[in-house]
């Protein structure tokens, strides 16, 4: 498949250029308009309307000459095998723009087809009808206008034979050819159409390729190309199928093998430091393969012959002070610090074959100087500063510093490279930290002394602080723990990529919704069981899947006919990958105990065997072989793999002691004197999450504390509003931080607590499929309706049915679909407002305001009053929420002087006798009291129902006053409010949602009315919600600056309402199921079935414009005849068979 994209961006200069040209445009008042567009952040172009006889000509030249116009229709015709280009017939347009691209999708896979280049260059890609759209310049300037659109119907092409050539010699179905080593072939195509005995040529871009593990296919759209990996495969199979699915082909190629016989480097002699690795931290740019004119920057190799098969190089560093050789991520040559290094070279295939690289590194802006602008500092404990350091030049390359005290354990310096943006220079900071009481002498030597820099001196005195109380850890971890779920449990729904998220939650107990488990789990398995999907997961993808499922409660080696843990103890992978891809296959293998064959490919001796592979001389286990020391977040990770076989020693008990031990000495020498690493929260929850397998308590262990600073203490540092920083020197959370400083917490805790360990999952059996109750969308609205009908229950009287609804409210949001829980989530404000009045109505009667018992009243009537008017006119729940602590708080401001103790709490209630009443409800008045709160209750319900005062059905009309309903959110009809409408006791009923009104007047809605069984509430949905899931509908709504006006109603009920902007759509009943129902103007497409047709006629009776079924939300778009910019869009909603009698039950 060509997955070609659209060219989005311009050089900086052209940018640059409109930059200035948009800014004097704006300036002198010109009154272009500006539209968002799909797939750019702004286009620019004229809202002009073309008279008929003005718009342009447009035909297609084929690649031989010939000339295609459109048909009658003004259509083209075309099919995959047709090439060429559309032509613009206008003169005064010199340089046309066309855009004609379509996104896809296949399984999980996503991409752009682009079927009409920005040139009118035509690409078929299958059977499909398109629009492409012709500008008289790139729409990304001013000035631009759209010319005219051109419907294109690309046919089939009916080839029923594809034939693959290569080197002008055709390869049969299934035959092979030999690839000699690493060379690329052209692959061309040629086809032979039904009924025709010529063969034609079949393009690049109508063809979609496939190729099995170690092979390359690349299509360009024009040329085809392939060829093998030969360090991954010696042979492969080749399927190639046309767009449009008349034809297929496959074919297989084999290695022929071709021996290296020589190679040269082609490098820089002299390399010039200048910037830093933006992904690494504190590591310089190398130089990087590459081959080019400019030998500056880059180094590359040339082998001989070009196409030998195996072009494996070893590079060994003779100098590692200087520079290493880093494979891993393409780093290539990286530089230490100033010097010349040495490497020797040598083939994999003939270690004969030997090449000496020798470099001379020199930094490209060296230090002349450096300087502290004052001589002491002084610093509380703990306290941070950055020192004021002044280097010359102030841009030099290397401005680090070792920093070296005449005390320990006083002060630490730290040094970071980094910058805000990836458009800034990197910047290096000097952090000092106070961490001990004392005065100590700081001397600074320069890393780059090639230029004279001289060292620094300045002194350091940190005071005394007031003793703190000892901290819990374990109460400390919980609150790191409890922080971390409620930034991650904030999520809805969560898919594939979000494994350490769910895992984390998962881990700590969290109760997932039975919709969030199915939603995950249904998205993992989707890209598990698709073939093509699957190839794209890596080992560490895998891994961190079978994690996540079994934390989760499944069993990875058997779910839907898939045993994951096979591919991971089968993965050819881990073995030429990095240590992390041995580390947790590991530990997802061990997670479960999953069994593994003796005949596996990686069996768990096997996998330990690889993880102590990566250890170096210094304790510490890196990422790739090829690094010379080790890290502390790879090594943290390794030991959590090992931590099982330290502790039982079942598997190699001595090579696995000796190298925790000595993980564990390298872990204590890299602690700095704060008691982490770095202020990096993600390597320090890494230690801690691997001491708490290993059993060590990082609070108390010996090396693993610092003065009264120890892990658990410096992970709490990190926390911010919304979650965990990455480093102290940051205030925003950062996604990683948030996942692995809480479970490494929750590690912790399970340590302390004497639980299976993070990757033990043996605390959490394997959950036993039992079929859940489906969500059903009758019962939703069933619900929907029971909570709009509360306002008029009395309170506090009536609370369990409040109690019950919001139970019943928490159970259907857990279970209901995602595109039903925005408008489920739309009626939980009516829940919080009731429960805010029972809750103020018991707080008042727990308390004897004696003199100021009228005054609370007071405060309790008000704060009913504007809970009833949240109802009525809409509030968020938080509003709600706000208000009542609010209230709340002014009731206790009423309490007697005489409640409250000198340390400012309430006295305790004195012991009740028999007989007696408690305190704060007088036996005399609790009557009285009751009354007046059912009298209150009542009148604010009926505040909050009935906005208007009906009158006698037969009173004059003048008489009679409307019934005006506002709402920020929803507008609600009581029952009473129903009945009075269909009587005729108000005029007319105007209901106000934002800054849409409705009015309908007595007739119309009794015409729709039908005592106790009227579903009916309108409400509005604005840019900022999420009703509209159709893009195309969104950018007609927004382009008119139209609201949408969404009517929920039960078939039976739809009347004709032309002044609401929904015409009627006939007699549509509840039983009437819509399927993959589409309605282009007055054209029924793709109707499928007697009811999907029958639905398409009462549409069409209705008078509507356009209708479209949207099946993934189930809803149906359509709109009236009429003004485009002042028409609304309804939104109709039809219950299926099965669920509306289900909810006529409920009713």
């Amino acid at each position: 498949m060509i997955k070609t994209k659209l060219i989005r961006y311009r050089g900086f200069a052209v940018g640059l250029t409109m930059l200035m040209i948009l800014s004097v445009w704006l300036l002198i008042g010109e009154g272009a308009e500006t539209y968002g567009y799909a797939g750019s952040s702004h286009t620019h172009f004229e809202k002009t309307q073309l008279k008929q006889n003005e718009i342009p000509e447009v035909y297609f030249e084929t690649t031989g000459g010939e000339i295609i116009k459109p048909d009658e229709s003004g259509n083209f015709n075309l099919t995959s095998l047709i090439t060429g280009s559309f032509k613009l017939k206008d003169e005064n347009v010199k340089k046309p723009y066309w855009k004609c691209a379509v996104k896809e999708k296949e399984g999980i896979n996503q991409w752009t087809d682009t079927w009409v280049t920005y040139d009118g260059k035509y690409q078929g890609h299958g059977v499909k009808t398109v629009v492409a759209e012709v500008y008289n310049k790139d729409p990304i300037y001013p000035g631009a206008k759209l010319l005219r659109k051109v419907t294109i119907n690309n046919a089939s092409s009916n080839l029923e034979k594809l034939i693959p050539c290569i080197d002008d010699k055709e390869i049969g179905p299934g035959e092979t050819f030999d690839m000699k080593g690493s060379e690329y072939k052209k692959v061309t195509l040629k086809g032979k159409v039904q009924g025709k005995s010529e063969l034609v040529d079949v393009p690049a871009y109508a063809i979609r390729s496939k190729s099995t593990d170690g092979s390359y296919v690349q299509n360009n759209g024009k040329d085809i190309y392939v060829s093998l990996n030969t360090a991954k495969a010696k042979s492969a199979k080749i399927d190639m199928t046309m767009a449009d699915g008349s034809a297929r082909v496959s074919f297989n190629i084999v290695l022929k093998k071709v021996p290296i016989t020589s190679f040269d480097i082609s490098y820089p002699k002299t390399f010039y430091i200048s910037d830093w690795n933006a992904l690494n931290g504190n590591q310089y740019i190398g130089i990087t393969e590459k081959k080019t004119q400019d030998q500056e920057e880059n180094y590359w190799v040339d082998f001989n012959p070009s196409n030998a098969d195996n072009k494996a190089l070893t590079w060994k560093t003779l100098t590692p002070e200087i520079a290493e050789f880093q494979p891993l991520y393409g780093n290539g040559i990286v530089p230490k610090k100033a010097g010349v290094a040495k490497f020797i070279v040598s083939s994999d295939e003939n270690p004969e074959l030997k090449k000496e690289v020798v470099i001379e590194f020199k930094y490209r802006y060296p230090l002349k100087s450096i300087k502290s602008d004052q001589e002491s500092f002084e610093l509380k404990k703990n306290e941070k500063l950055e020192l004021p350091l002044s280097p010359s030049p102030s841009n030099a390359t290397e401005q680090r510093i070792k920093w070296s005290y005449d005390k320990a354990d006083v002060v630490e310096i730290e040094d970071k490279v980094s910058r805000a943006t990836l458009d800034e220079t990197h910047k290096t900071k000097h952090i000092l930290t106070a961490i001990s009481p004392g005065t100590v002498k700081v001397t600074g030597i320069p890393e780059d002394s090639t230029a004279g820099a001289e060292k620094i001196k300045f002194t350091v005195t940190v005071k005394k602080q007031e003793s703190t109380p000892t901290e819990d850890p374990k109460k400390t971890a919980a609150d790191i723990l409890s922080h971390g779920i409620k930034k991650l449990s904030k999520k809805d729904t969560f898919k594939y990529s979000d494994e350490w998220s769910v895992f984390t939650l998962s881990r700590a107990g969290h109760d997932f919704s039975k919709a969030q488990k199915k939603g995950y789990v249904s998205d993992v398995m989707q890209k598990l069981l698709d073939e093509g999907s699957l190839k794209t997961l890596s080992s560490t993808d895998l891994e961190r899947v079978v994690l996540t499922l079994g934390a989760l409660g499944k069993d990875a080696s058997n779910i839907e006919g898939l045993n994951i843990p096979e591919k991971i103890y089968n993965d050819s992978r881990i073995g030429k990958s990095t240590s992390n891809a041995s580390i947790f296959a590991l530990l997802a293998l061990d997670s479960r105990n999953y069994k593994i064959p003796q005949e596996a490919r990686w069996t768990r001796k096997a996998l330990i065997e690889e993880i102590l592979k990566y250890q170096k001389p210094d304790g510490g286990f890196s990422l790739s072989t090829s690094s010379a020391n080790g890290g502390v977040d790879i090594t943290a990770m390794a030991l959590q793999a090992l931590a099982p076989y330290y502790r039982n020693g079942n598997v190699l008990p001595d090579a696995v002691k000796e190298s925790v031990d000595r993980a564990l000495e390298f872990l204590k020498k890299k602690m700095d004197i704060r008691g982490g690493y770095s202020d990096n929260s993600c390597s320090e929850a890494q230690v801690l999450t691997a001491l708490s397998a290993l059993g060590i308590d990082a609070a108390s262990a010996d090396g693993f504390t610092k003065g009264d600073m120890n892990l658990i203490s410096k992970l709490s540092t990190y926390k911010v509003a919304d979650g965990f920083a990455a480093s102290g020197e940051e205030q925003e959370a950062n996604d990683f931080a948030d996942v692995q400083v809480s479970y490494a917490a929750n590690a912790y805790l399970r340590m302390k607590n004497v639980q299976p360990s993070l990757y033990d999952f043996s605390d959490s059996p394997v959950e036993k499929e039992e079929p859940g109750e489906e969500f059903d969308p009758a019962d939703m609205y069933t619900l929907i309706d029971k909570i709009n009908a509360l306002p008029s229950v009395e309170l506090p009287k009536e609370k369990e049915k409040v109690a019950e609804a919001r139970k019943a409210f928490d159970e259907m949001l857990k279970k209901a679909d995602d595109e039903y829980k925005d408008e489920l989530r739309d009626v939980e404000y009516i829940l919080s407002a009731l429960e805010g009045k029972i809750k103020l109505y018991e707080h008042k009667d727990g308390i004897d305001f004696k003199d100021n018992d009228e005054k609370a009243g007071k405060v309790l009537s008000e704060a009913i009053d504007k809970l009833s008017s949240f109802i009525n006119d809409g509030a968020t729940v938080d509003e709600i929420n706000t208000f009542v602590a609010e209230s709340i708080k002014k009731l206790d401001e009423l309490k007697p002087s005489a409640e409250i103790t000198p340390g400012g709490e309430t006295k305790p209630d004195p012991p009740v006798k028999p007989g007696e009443n408690k305190p704060g409800s007088p036996d005399k008045s609790a009557d009285k009291k009751s009354v007046e709160r059912q009298k209150a209750n009542t009148d604010n319900a009926a505040k909050a129902a009935t906005p208007a005062k009906p009158v006698a059905p037969n009173a004059p009309d003048a008489q009679k006053t409307p019934l005006i309903i506002k709402g920020s959110k929803t507008v609600n009809l009581t029952a009473e409010q129903q009945k009075g409408m269909a009587e005729g006791k108000y005029s007319y009923m105007e209901l106000t949602v934002k800054n849409i009104t409705v009015k309908v007047t007595p007739e119309e809605f009794k015409s729709m009315y039908k005592a106790n069984n009227l579903k009916t509430y309108f409400k509005v949905t604005t840019k900022s919600k999420k009703f509209i899931k159709s893009k195309a509908l969104r950018k007609k709504i927004f382009k008119g600056k139209v609201y949408m006006l969404n009517m929920v109603i039960s078939g039976t009920q739809m009347k004709k309402l032309n002044n609401v902007g929904i015409a009627s759509v006939g007699k549509v009943k509840a039983k009437t199921k819509f399927r993959m129902m589409k309605l282009l103007g007055k054209k029924a497409k793709k109707a499928k079935g007697k009811k999907a047709k029958k639905a398409f006629s009462l549409l069409k009776k209705g008078g509507l414009y356009k209708a479209n079924f949207d099946k993934t939300t189930k809803k149906v778009y359509f709109n009236t005849k009429g003004n485009l910019k002042k028409m609304y869009f309804g939104l109709v909603k039809i219950q299926p068979k099965k669920k509306a009698k289900k909810a006529r039950r409920a009713r």
